[in-house]
């Protein structure tokens, strides 16, 4: 048996793959909580196809509009607003306005709900279990890819702990890790996501984009030469994290 002595590179890399273990449960946990709706909406040659059991029940212009109807409530939104990748733009206020309406919507979709779609018809929608198989391949790409990340930065931190270049280099390994899980958590939405963790973690993966970016910079600004004091560098990744927390916020 391998004996880990305390501050040893070993127990380092041991404390890092169980911390992102546990993130990576985490957000897993969160992703499975939201329930399946049992109906999706996907982007397909320019229209959205409203997709239920795998089977395409229509095509829809992205600016025509749906209704959902529940005990809980009635939202009107376009076609496009609901596809998984799509990110709100526009003014601050009209932004906010999408992120309330997830809000809304999950609350509807929370109890038997119905879609009317634009020539009338309706579907019912029920609340069930997700599984893994309801994730699709873009979210485990990203949960791997931060991972994969977090542990290199750190591997070439613990060997040279004290090298401006390897802590540089590990801050953006760590930005772009937070970026990726949670880049991971909201292409996991369902209809059902709620739309305060879907703001909480579009600005967690501006915040984590510019540290990571910003940490690069840092990275050559120590290597093969100190070009600038460090802490001038560290001022500067803290005001890119600071300015992708406005962003987001």
């Amino acid at each position: 048996m391998v004996m880990v002595r305390a501050r040893s590179p070993q127990l380092v890399l041991v404390v890092a793959a169980h911390v992102a273990a546990a993130f990576l449960a985490a957000i897993l946990y969160a992703a499975l909580q939201m329930p399946a709706a049992g109906l999706a909406f996907r982007a397909a040659d320019g229209a959205v196809a409203v997709v239920a059991d795998d089977r395409i029940i229509t095509r829809l212009p992205p600016a025509s509009i749906v209704e959902f109807r529940s005990r809980a409530g009635t939202l009107r939104q376009t076609a496009g607003e609901l596809v998984p990748d799509h990110s709100p733009d526009g003014s601050p206020a009209r932004i906010a306005a999408w992120f309330a309406a997830r809000d809304r919507l999950a609350a509807i979709t929370a109890v038997p709900a119905t879609l009317v779609l634009p020539d009338g018809r309706a579907l019912d929608l029920a609340p069930s279990v997700r599984g893994w198989r309801d994730l699709s391949s873009d979210v485990w790409l990203l949960l791997a890819q931060g991972c994969i990340i977090m542990l290199i930065g750190m591997w070439l931190f613990v060997l040279r702990p004290r090298d401006w270049g390897a802590r540089m280099f590990l801050i953006s390994c760590l930005g772009l890790t937070a970026a990726s899980w949670s880049g991971a958590m909201y292409d996991a939405r369902a209809l059902t996501a709620d739309g305060r963790l879907l703001y909480a973690m579009q600005t967690i993966n501006f915040t984590g984009s510019l540290v990571s970016a910003a940490g690069l910079i840092g990275l050559y600004l120590c290597q093969p030469r100190t070009l600038l004091p460090p802490r001038i560098i560290l001022a500067g990744i803290a005001g890119a994290g600071l300015w992708g927390a406005a962003t987001g916020l």
